[in-house]
């Protein structure tokens, strides 16, 4: 073979050394012998079976080595006195078994041994190193081992399968050649190294066997003279010499290199008994095909390897100071921010993991991990001045000196220590190599470290609990640490900067970030810390100071730029991802900010400009296409996006994201349109429409995950290849249906499959080796080329010609396919073997076919000249700079553009410098190698009906979309996109399918992947098919329709499920009531939850043959039952329920949860035990299979499948068993449902069911048939005729009119063609009837009827009733009609089958939020967003005429609020309404009346409760923002009365003496509340000046007999307040008390006649004593009995006042709350926390000490106290402490609290052991035990 010419280099060729060091067994190594100047393979052992190289390695995927050469080579020297042994395996064609020759220097004779031949190696041969050269052909023939027959033509028939090398010996390489080389005449690379003086016959020898003996030097001839076989080859090869040309000439041009025919001249002349000489030319390099060299330079990097390197650093200079450094994998990128020019600094062989720029600019230094980091510094001009080792495993900082002669450097060695090494640089220019200055390990974590700027001696640093300063003494680097006190526990310090004045060239203050987002403020001189400030409410992650301005980024994603007062910062920038690094200009005006999605950008602080300059993916690139239409480069990634890019400017235009757990895999771009395909694990693909970011089509007719995509050159086909080596080809003008699918016996290793350019020709990897090429017309295959290689990648070149063929092995092998008429031939043209050592994972071929682009795993980007006419040295080109294997490439701008990329490194863009132009080729075939192992497949008839067999649904499709395409060409329907068909055509088509045999039908599925589901342990996962109506079917094009409109993306405000999540605190649940079995019985038990769940729908039931119902409150279910005395039990879930269903038996429960928990949202069902004092549940099964959330849930009829509708993230349908509670089918939509309804009738005997869903402005009808199959077809609402937008379908339902035979087809159930619709009729508005409720009594719960439910009895004969009348409706023609409802109010009804609207009408103003239809009741009942409920009667309404007739007279209900979700009686008179303000209420429609069973708090987050206060122990009061005031009782939880006024209360006290609530109102107004009456008795108004500013906090006592209300303002202003009636009129006056500046809140305690005045942010307490005397002009008198800061002393431990006043302005920098409440069982005693300080308080005001310090489990937030002197303490993880301060023990009880968010206040009853806690919404009743 021509790539065995002249020799083949066995070693280099199939990697040996490689395999020798990684996968010899035994004492073998890999050496270089000085010697001879080569690497070595050196076996030591001495037992052969133990020491060895097998080649070809098993592990390589090789399995033989195929080599056909005459001569075998041996460079080798034994080890003296040892035995060697070699073992050559010779596979001769059409025979067994193996020829094995064994070379050794233990034989002393020729021997064989069946198929073995022994070949002794003489013990006395001088040892030195020898070229022994074995002749194969001699020894096959001369020794029995091959008949006379076959050694006559002897050529061709051998080759080297293998051999082994074993024990003994140091070879340096093996050779095969058909020609015969001595010392003189043998190719370089074959040659020892041979000293200067030395003679090559004195150093070495070569030995021809099989010679009798060997000498020194001497060249023995061999025993046979060179044979009349030899001569005739030469004389063949000059007679040819034109024919060898072609062999590396295949473009004809005369600078291509040429054989040196000369030489084969003098080899003729030469006498018979020479050997076969022949010598290889070099190539010149002005004549060498690539040129200029080199022929590429890196242009630009799209990438910021962020997550191995995040520091950015501005340009220090002004000529670099728009100039940008930062990390791109291993290279130092420096990027101009004004016209994108970058450059390069090339140098480390790992990724770079951080960097700095010295403060002049001049100087760079980075860093790699590994082990023995390099640190490489280098000049601003790219040249690097050092690189040196560290001893360093992982290197974790950097930083200049402000000088630049030092550098400190930070990591962990190889024994994880933290060591800090400081590194001289004075000399490093001319030395090249630092001095090591200081060492010193650090006993703490050590983040980041710096030099001072004012002090090159002095270094800081910070990390886990320490901030520390460091000197250079000595050598050594002794630290001092800042004293934190309790601010270092379990604080991490993550960066940090100077605020360096550069007016005095000081340093003034150190600004340290945490990750508990404070900023620490610490005197650089006195090295304490001074201050501390709340940033952000995450972790501060970066820190840079300018002139005046300290900027900060969070883990919250926020950058922020603060004046260094830091009151409020000055600009606020949120990011998409954690801001991981920032670095201010020189000039202070532009910030550079890097995150950690790889994005950086500049904020401009002077015009708050934010501009990003790179976007790059976080993750490992798989894939690169440039868009064939758009130009626009595509990038596929592991960070589970696909990107779009404008190559030019380097910037991303579009992005698309798919799900971790269904990643994508390949894509490929339509190069006739904005469109692109893409291949995904799950055996799904998807279309994507780029314009518009949205999914266009999606299918799944694979099972296994797609391993290739790809669109013909003309945009028409689509082919894709599964694991299984499935492939399938999709008609893209046919709506991607699948037209052929190709199956193979053998999965093939690889899978690939690739268009000719003119779309003609298919080719397919089959059987691993083997390559098909099917004609795309056809769909036949006619051709197979059989190859002895693994493949992986197949390529056309732009001549439609060549087919290029890449292999595991690193080789490529080109093809010509030449189509000539009907015939096909294949024929070999050229290869190139090891073209990357370790894999080929890509290659490109220029536009002009000239060069040859090739990446693989080595990191290695090489440039091929396209012939491959220059062998070994010199061949390609290659080029450097990914820190990872490249895993694609691409080429764009008509080849000078060359697009790489991999690893997380980013994309590379290469500047080509080659030639570019035009390329004039031409390939002569009959002078070409004809391909020998070429099937070509001839169609015979038997051939086409047994692939009819294989692809039966081709057959049916193509009929299909024949009859389509002449009805287009007839009546042509542009407008609608819709087909509209002849009767008769469709009745042929369909009954030419049913007539189709079972086992096509069988073969048709499994062709298509539809595979019928017989067990639920394997369901058919989102495979929809199209719905087979017997009845005239529905034809459409959905994705012709979505092309050609612009679809409406507003939000339904009836909202998928979500969860809301109002804190990022850590919390935990504590589930109570037990459930029935559970022994243990808890101390805190929850009463009463008051909460309830108005943003899902479909979460009340009711249960009323046993008088209970259910709703849900964020992760609870609640329930309750309809008797005057509450009770509630309480089920707990891991997120948020969404929906919940109840059978008609009563007995089960289906749970279905908003969001996922692990990796699936469930689905979970209950048993229920229905006992008379308690219910019980009991879970039977959890269904799992929606990944988002589940929306809906519906039971059929007879409750033997239950559906269910994931939410808007993934818009699936799912059909379950709910016998066996196992998974039976599932499909999916193309956008999000907002009903489903299930049909009562199946109109064919093949289904099971028929339902229907509704979303946007689509309807899809479904049926899940006998063989378990779901199918579905969809219908297109029309546009607004008035407004030309979208109308979106809200909800629906069915309703059913019987009609005689004799009725015309209109009312028959056969559905008609598919038209359009008519919106010719214009909706008129009804005019409705409108009831007004009346509120009910709480005494008349138990009214009328509720005694009317039905028994179990009854329903059961209702249900047999409405069977038998089905039964009696399915012997009569039925019409079936569908109820839609609107967004915008109005209602549709449209004929089933038909789909037209046959009338229309205007309800309501607002959305239909949900429509209820029951014919048995008679009764149609629809709600609106507008707070209104309509019922219509239709009992009277017998047919379908009379029901279009009836004018649709609807009864208004108006409501307090818009209904969430609701629940009725079977007939339709009754039902429990959940509302959107969060109460639910019990509605009776005869009596006319409401009745509140439930209060709660709605759970908007523009509705928060601001206030809560116990009034006379037993009334809870709680206000919200919108002037809302709610009363509660607090033994049950009830809601007492409700008020809204228009102004906000901005605080409240009870005045016991006149039993009213006061409320404090905006603008000084003032409204009371009487607790007896519960109803609003007086309101006053402020009158006169000098009163309150803005209101914080008010109390009311009584101190000596006297009433006091006393109101605070936020200047720290107290006014006495009074009450005045003058003129007729109630007036309020406000009297100026005393001033208490800085307190934010007082508490009074009137037995003691004191107030405590609590001061903000300083942890200081007051006590102040009451004074009372009429006679004074202001009768209340204050007197300052009692002061304390807490702060001073917080652990107790500080007696000296200095050290108390140094951490008093410790403290003060933080904000601290402090909570205080008066003790009742101890005299002159209250109770107080600080949120900064784990400890609860006793202050003794009287005694003025600290009497009582008890430690705490976390931080505290709120406490209450009860009779019993029990503190309930709230804590920031969600906890609730019960600390017994009597009881003299520091164990406090410890309680988990119900609410899934932070608690915001606990209020506990003094006579009672209950309390409440609260959060934003819920509240929760407690009650100890």
């Amino acid at each position: 073979m021509n790539w065995q010419h002249p020799f083949v280099d066995v070693f280099k060729q199939f990697g040996v050394f490689e395999i020798a060091h990684t996968q010899s067994k035994g004492q073998v190594s890999v050496v270089q012998d000085n010697q001879i100047g080569r690497k070595i393979i050196r076996l030591l052992g001495a037992i052969s079976a133990n020491n060895m190289v097998q080649i070809p390695d098993p592990c390589q995927g090789i399995k033989q080595l195929g080599l056909t050469g005459r001569y075998i080579y041996i460079e080798f020297i034994p080890i003296k006195g040892r035995y060697f042994t070699m073992h050559f395996d010779l596979q001769i064609k059409d025979r067994d078994p193996l020829i094995k020759l064994t070379v050794s220097n233990m034989y002393d004779v020729h021997k064989v041994q069946q198929s073995q031949l022994l070949i002794p190696y003489p013990k006395n041969a001088p040892n030195k190193w020898t070229i022994l050269i074995l002749d194969v052909e001699y020894f096959l023939g001369n020794f029995g081992l091959l008949p006379s027959s076959l050694y006559k033509s002897f050529k061709g028939i051998h080759s080297l399968k293998s051999f082994q090398i074993c024990s003994s010996m140091n070879i340096r390489g093996i050779y095969t050649s058909d020609n015969l080389y001595d010392w003189e005449t043998m190719p370089k690379q074959m040659l020892f190294k041979l000293a200067k003086g030395q003679k090559w016959t004195e150093e070495y020898q070569i030995a021809y066997w099989p010679a009798l003996d060997v000498q020194p030097h001497i060249f023995k001839q061999p025993l046979v003279e060179v044979t009349t076989d030899i001569l005739d080859n030469l004389m063949k090869i000059q007679e040819n010499k034109e024919k060898y040309k072609q062999e590396t000439q295949k473009s004809f041009k005369q600078s291509q290199v040429q054989h040196n025919t000369q030489q084969i001249e003098e080899l003729v002349k030469r006498r018979p008994g020479d050997q076969n000489v022949a010598q290889s030319k070099s190539v010149d390099a002005q004549d060498h095909p690539l040129q200029p060299y080199p022929i590429q330079q890196l242009d630009k990097i799209i990438g910021f390897t962020v997550n191995s390197c995040p520091d950015i650093k501005w340009g220090r200079q002004t000529e670099t100071q728009k100039q940008i450094t930062y990390a791109a994998g291993q290279l130092l990128v420096q990027s101009n921010i004004q016209d994108g020019k970058q450059k390069f600094f090339m140098g480390h062989s790992k990724a770079i993991s951080c960097l700095d720029v010295s403060k002049d600019g001049e100087w760079l230094v980075s860093g790699q991990s590994e082990k023995n980091a390099i640190i490489r510094i280098w000049k601003n001009n790219c040249d690097c001045l050092s690189a040196f080792a560290t001893p360093y495993s992982q290197l974790n900082y950097l930083s200049f000196s402000q000088d630049r002669k030092m550098l400190v450097t930070v990591g962990q060695d190889e024994h994880n220590r933290e060591i800090i090494i400081v590194w001289g640089l004075e000399k490093i220019e001319s030395s090249r190599k630092p001095i090591l200055f200081a060492k010193q390990t650090s006993s703490c974590n050590i983040l980041a470290i710096k030099f001072s700027p004012v002090d090159n001696n002095k270094i800081l640093s910070c990390g886990h609990e320490n901030i520390r300063f460091w000197r250079i003494k000595d050598e050594h680097l002794p630290g001092a640490s800042v004293v934190l006190n309790h601010h270092a526990r379990n604080t991490t310090f993550t960066n940090f900067d100077f605020e360096f004045n550069y007016e005095d060239q000081n340093v003034s203050n150190i600004y340290f970030g945490s990750k508990n987002g404070y900023l620490f403020q610490v005197a650089y001189q006195s090295q304490k810390l001074m201050q501390v400030y709340k940033v952000h409410n995450d972790a501060v992650t970066a820190v840079c100071l300018s002139a005046g301005f300290c900027i900060t980024g969070s883990l919250d994603q926020y950058l922020r730029v603060w004046p260094l007062d830091f009151n409020e910062f000055y600009i606020e920038a949120k990011h998409e991802g954690i801001i991981t690094s920032l670095d201010i200009s020189i000039d202070g005006l532009q910030v550079a900010c890097g995150t950690s999605t790889g994005g950086l950008g500049i904020l401009d602080i002077s015009s708050h400009h934010y501009k990003t300059i790179i976007r790059s993916h976080t993750n490992v690139i798989n894939q690169i296409q440039v868009h064939p239409f758009s130009k626009l480069l595509i990038t596929l990634s592991e960070d589970c996006t696909i990107r779009l890019w404008d190559i030019e400017k380097s910037d991303q235009v579009y992005e698309f994201t798919f799900p971790q757990d269904d990643k994508c895999v390949c894509l490929s771009s339509s190069p006739i349109g904005m469109y692109f395909a893409a291949g995904f694990k799950s055996g799904t693909h998807r279309i994507f429409d780029i314009e518009q970011t949205s999914i266009l089509v999606e299918g799944k007719y694979h099972d296994l995950e797609i391993k290739c995509i790809q669109y013909s050159s003309n945009g028409q086909q689509l082919v894709i290849g599964d694991a299984k080596s499935i492939y399938k080809i999709y008609d893209v003008s046919r709506d991607y249906q699948p037209i052929k699918t190709i199956q193979h016996s053998i999965q093939s290793q690889n899978v690939c499959g690739q268009f000719s350019k003119d779309s003609a020709i298919l080719s397919l990897i089959e059987n691993s080796t083997n390559i098909e090429l099917w004609d795309t017309s056809s769909l036949q295959q006619i051709l197979k080329i059989q190859t002895r290689f693994t493949l992986k990648i197949l390529k056309w070149a732009e001549n439609n010609v060549e087919l290029l063929c890449g292999t595991t092995d690193g080789r490529i092998i080109i093809y010509g396919i030449e189509r000539v008429n009907d015939t096909i031939t294949a024929y070999y043209l050229r290869e190139q073997t090891f073209m990357h050592k370790q894999s080929l994972n890509d290659f490109v071929v220029s536009p002009n076919m000239k060069y040859l682009f090739s990446v693989g795993a080595e990191q290695y980007l090489k440039v091929w000249d396209y012939e491959f006419q220059v062998k070994g040295p010199g061949s390609c080109q290659v080029f450097i700079g990914h820190s990872s294997q490249i895993n694609s490439i691409d080429c764009a701008d008509n080849g000078s553009t060359i697009i790489t990329a991999g690893g997380k490194e980013g994309i590379f863009i290469w500047k080509f410098l080659g030639y570019t132009g035009k390329n004039e080729r031409l390939i002569r075939m009959e002078q070409e190698q004809l391909v020998q192992q070429c099937t070509k497949i001839d169609m015979q008839q038997d051939q086409f009906e047994q692939q009819d067999q294989q692809d039966e649904q081709n057959e049916k499709l193509d009929d299909y979309y024949d009859i389509q395409e002449n009805n287009e060409n007839l009546q042509p329907n542009k407008d609608a996109h819709l087909h509209t068909f002849q009767q008769s055509q469709l009745v042929e088509m369909f009954s030419l399918v049913r007539q189709l045999p079972q086992k096509e039908e069988q073969e048709e599925e499994q062709g298509l992947a539809n595979k019928n589901v017989n067990t639920p342990f394997k369901p058919d996962h989102f495979k929809p098919s199209r719905l087979q109506q017997e009845f005239k079917p529905i034809t459409f094009e959905f994705e012709r329709q979505i092309l050609n409109r612009k679809r409406s993306r507003s939000q339904l405000k009836k909202q998928q499920n979500k969860q809301y999540q109002s804190t990022q605190l850590p919390f935990r649940q504590y589930i109570l009531p037990q459930i029935k079995g559970q022994s243990q019985q808890p101390t805190l038990s929850c009463k009463y939850m008051v909460g309830y769940n108005t943003k899902t729908h479909d979460n009340i039931i009711w249960c009323q043959s046993y008088g209970w119902y259910a709703y849900t409150s964020q992760n609870f279910i609640i329930f309750e039952k309809l008797q005057q005395d509450r009770e509630q039990q309480i089920l707990s879930f891991d997120a948020t329920v969404s929906v919940i269903y109840l059978d008609k038996t009563q007995k089960h429960l289906i749970v279905g949860l908003a969001q996922k928990v692990q990796d699936a949202a469930p689905i979970y069902v209950f048993e229920i035990q229905n006992n008379a004092s308690q219910l019980g549940f009991k879970q039977i099964a959890q269904m799992n299979f929606h990944t988002q959330g589940v929306h809906q849930i519906l039971l059929t009829e007879d409750e033997k499948y239950l559906i269910s509708v994931g939410n808007g993230k993934e818009c699936t349908v799912v059909i379950w068993d709910f016998i066996t509670k196992k998974l039976i089918t599932s499909s999916y939509t193309l956008d999000r449902i907002n009903d489903i309804k299930i049909s009562k009738y199946s109109f064919s005997k093949e289904r099971i069911i028929e339902f229907a869903t509704v979303g946007r402005d689509q309807i899809y009808l479904w049926a899940f048939t006998k063989d378990h199959k779901l199918e579905y077809f969809d219908v297109f609402f029309p546009k607004n005729i008035n407004t030309n937008e979208l109308e979106e379908i809200t909800t629906f339902d069915y309703i059913v009119y019987e009609g005689n035979k004799n009725k015309q087809s209109s009312q028959s159930l056969n559905l008609s063609d598919r038209v359009s619709f008519d919106n010719s009729q214009q909706s008129q508005t009804v005019k409705t009837e409108e009831i007004l409720l009346e509120e009910g009594s709480k005494n008349q719960l138990s009214f009328p009827q509720l005694q009317q439910e039905p028994t179990q009895e009854s329903m059961k004969q209702q249900q047999q009733q409405q069977q038998q009348q089905q039964q009696q409706q399915n012997k009569n023609q039925i019409t079936q009609l569908l109820i839609l409802g609107l967004k915008s109010g109005e209602i549709v009804i449209m004929k089933y089958g038909e789909f037209k609207p046959i009338y229309r009408k205007q309800i309501t103003n607002a959305e239909i939020t949900y429509l209820k239809v029951s014919q048995a009741a008679g009764k149609i009942i629809l709600g609106s967003t507008e707070h209104s409920f309509f019922i219509m009667d239709i009992k009277t309404v017998l047919t379908l005429q009379s029901f279009l007739d009836s004018g649709f007279a609807f009864q208004r209900i108006q409501l307090p609020a818009m209904v969430s979700s609701y629940v009725l009686d079977p007939f339709y008179t009754q039902g429990i309404f959940g509302l959107s303000n969060g109460n639910i209420y019990l509605i009776s429609f005869t009596t006319k009346q409401y009745f509140l069973l439930n209060a709660s708090n709605c759970d908007q987050s523009e509705i928060e409760i601001k206030l809560c206060k116990l009034v006379e122990d037993n009334i809870l009061v709680t206000t919200f923002n919108q002037g809302i005031v709610k009363l509660w009782r607090m033994d049950t939880a009830e809601l007492l009365v409700e008020y809204q006024w228009e102004k906000e209360i901005v605080e409240f006290f009870y005045d016991a003496q006149i039993k009213q609530i006061v409320f404090i109102q905006e603008f000084g107004q003032i409204k009371t509340i009487h607790i007896d009456r519960l109803d609003i008795y007086d309101q006053y108004y402020h009158i006169g000046k000098g009163g309150p500013d803005k209101i914080i906090s008010c109390v009311f006592g009584i101190f000596d007999s006297i009433p006091g209300k006393f109101v605070l303002d936020e200047s720290g202003q107290l006014f006495f307040l009074e009450h005045l009636y003058k003129n007729q009129e109630y007036i309020i006056r406000y009297i100026k008390a005393l001033e208490l500046p800085n307190v934010c809140q007082l508490v009074e305690q009137c037995e003691k006649r004191v107030i405590f005045a609590i001061e903000q942010d300083t942890g200081v307490v007051s006590t102040l004593q009451i004074d009372y005397n009429s006679t004074r002009q202001y009768p209340f008198a204050f007197t300052l009995f009692d002061y304390v800061n807490f702060l001073a002393n917080p652990h107790g431990n500080l007696d000296n006042e200095q050290s108390q006043k140094d951490t008093q302005t410790l403290y003060s920098s933080v904000d601290t709350q402090t909570s205080i409440i008066p003790a009742q069982g101890f005299d002159n005693v209250y109770f107080a926390i600080l949120n900064t300080l784990q400890y609860l308080y006793g202050r003794n005001y009287n005694k003025k000490q600290i009497i009582l310090l008890i430690n705490l489990n976390d931080f505290p937030l709120y406490l209450s106290l009860d009779n019993n002197l029990k503190i309930y303490v709230v804590t920031q993880n969600g906890s609730i402490e019960v600390v017994q301060p009597n009881e003299g023990t520091n164990q406090n009880q410890i309680h988990i609290s119900q609410l899934n968010s932070q608690i915001d206040n606990i209020i506990c009853q003094k006579r009672k052991t209950n309390f409440v806690i609260t959060n934003k919404t819920i509240m929760n009743f407690y009650q100890y035990i």
